[in-house]
Formats: C-alpha cells, structure tokens, sequence
C-alpha cells in the first residue's frame, strides 16, 4: 500500500508497519493519560507525533521540573523497541491510575 493514496485508517498504519496490537496499546495509554488527568493526582502529557508517541508525568502539584517528573519515549523507527517502549507507558499509565485511584469506598469509611 502506497502512503500516496490511502484508503483508511487501517491503511495508513498498515503502511507504516503499525500492528494491530500498537495502535490497541495507544489507544488503551490514551484512555489512561485521560483517567489519570481527571483524577488530578498526576498530570500527564501524552503526544503522538510523525516521529513517535512520548509520555510525561508529574505530581499535579508540582511542575513538569519536579523529582516526580517522568518521561517515556516511543519511535515507530524502531520497531524492534516500539511495542515495548508502547508497553511501558501503559505499565506507568496504569499504575498512576490505581494510586490515584485512593482509598475503596469501605475503607474510607473507617
């Protein structure tokens, strides 16, 4: 398939040697970089771009510049790291979602 006329969606990261099982992680790091953000214990900066998908994260208290800050890069170049580099910032993602999370509603209440 040419990246001169595409048809789909599909097509375009057949063309560019994205799996099925990449763009399913990227979207499921998006749902995450959201979830996490409104939670507002955590900020996270999740960015697609021609080049790769990069990931930052930090206290949401704090500035990109604090201790907590951390960064995840992601090169469709290298697709020997790709889906692992993909897959750590799921890993991140999540567990930022699950300490944001706080307390189960019965242990709040003790």
């Amino acid at each position: 398939m040419s990246l001169d006329a595409p048809k789909t969606i599909t097509d375009v990261f057949q063309a560019n040697q994205l799996p099925s099982a990449f763009t399913c992680t990227l979207l499921k790091c998006q749902e995450l970089a959201l979830a996490v953000n409104l939670q507002r214990q955590y900020a996270v900066l999740l960015e697609t771009t021609q080049h790769g998908i990069f990931c930052e994260t930090w206290e949401a208290q704090h500035n990109a510049q604090h201790v907590s800050h951390k960064s995840f890069n992601c090169f469709y170049s290298r697709p020997d790291t790709a889906m692992h580099a993909l897959c750590a910032i799921n890993d991140h993602l999540t567990k930022l979602l699950h300490e944001s999370a706080g307390p189960a509603p019965a242990e709040a209440a003790q």
